[in-house]
């Protein structure tokens, strides 16, 4: 005889499956970035990261988060140091960080009428702009081109991209 309406529905109790673990982003690039996103990239790649900006000046705007008692200003101090990092949060994915050594690069341009501006007699008195290393091209007017990168230039990129990928870390002592 067939079971008819709802008890005929009834699937078997099986095991739950596991929950999915999140994916590791592996992102070596970043841009505009707070202290607390920066640990937890920092924490998903070991080796180090590359802060770009395309404008300096906003990198300059330290503590437009927060309040200036909470300012990032000496953490980017002590990053130039490459020593650790540690933070705890309440809330967020990783809430506890901590790195023993540090690898943050940070590359970007700026106008020196703006830098004058940004670069105050604070930021020399505390250490940030000894710490910088600043270079300016000389002056020189490019023709323009229609020139395309060549392929062989493309991959030349691809070359160098992928042997500093393949460098091994070193052990911390």
């Amino acid at each position: 005889r067939a079971i008819c309406g709802p008890a005929a529905r009834k699937e078997p109790d099986l095991p739950r499956p596991h929950e999915p673990t999140e994916p590791v982003l592996r992102q070596m690039i970043l841009e505009d970035v707070t202290i607390e996103a920066l640990a937890v990239a920092h924490h998903n790649n070991p080796r180090g990261l590359f802060v770009s900006h395309d404008e300096l000046s906003g990198w300059f705007a330290f503590d437009r988060y927060k309040s200036a008692a909470e300012g990032d200003l000496a953490i980017w101090l002590s990053l130039h140091n490459g020593g650790s990092l540690k933070q705890n949060r309440k809330t967020g994915p990783l809430r506890r960080i901590s790195l023993l050594r540090t690898a943050v690069s940070l590359t970007g341009g700026i106008q020196t009428s703006v830098l004058r501006g940004v670069l105050t007699q604070a930021f020399r008195a505390n250490g940030l702009a000894p710490r910088l290393l600043m270079a300016m091209p000389p002056e020189r007017l490019s023709p323009w081109t229609d020139d395309v990168l060549t392929s062989e230039a493309k991959q030349a990129m691809v070359v160098v991209v992928k042997r500093l990928k393949s460098l091994r870390r070193l052990k911390t002592p």
